[in-house]
């Protein structure tokens, strides 16, 4: 059987994405820029989005990456509830 986790909002993910970055651990994601792309590494830097739109925050990876908290679908095996199907 296989069996995901999920959540539910971008405030769950923001939080789950900001642990990380303070625990110094490694990001598995899928994120969606037009297609789903996987993207992995330690999360380097957060911008806080301009306004009260917390889905524009951009998030880079030490290795150039870069994508904004709406973008992710999943990461480290969670999926956000929109993606939970994929």
């Amino acid at each position: 059987m296989d069996c995901r986790s999920a959540f539910n909002s971008l405030a769950d993910l923001r939080l789950i994405l900001e642990n990380l970055y303070a625990k110094k651990e490694e990001a598995s994601l899928l994120v969606d820029k037009g297609g789903l792309t996987r993207m992995k590494g330690l999360i380097a830097d957060i911008k806080p989005a301009g306004g009260s739109d917390m889905g524009e925050t951009v998030f880079h990876l030490e290795n150039g990456d870069s994508f904004t908290l709406r973008q992710v679908a999943a990461v480290n095996g969670e999926f956000r509830s929109e993606y939970f199907e994929c």
